[in-house]
């Protein structure tokens, strides 16, 4: 899938999930870290500030 993100976006973010119960008494997380590449301020940069 391809999205548009801001010139200034992080190059990564980590996508979180926790659940609890089912009879389960633990609580479970996992994690997926998700690389953000962004366009190199090309001509496409016209919605922020430069400066």
């Amino acid at each position: 899938m391809k999205v548009d993100v801001s010139c200034t976006a992080p190059r990564q973010v980590i996508n979180t999930a926790t659940v609890t119960g089912g009879g389960d008494t633990a609580t479970h997380t996992a994690t997926d870290p998700t690389k953000i590449k962004n366009h190199g301020h090309d001509e496409c940069c016209e919605h922020h500030d430069h400066s």
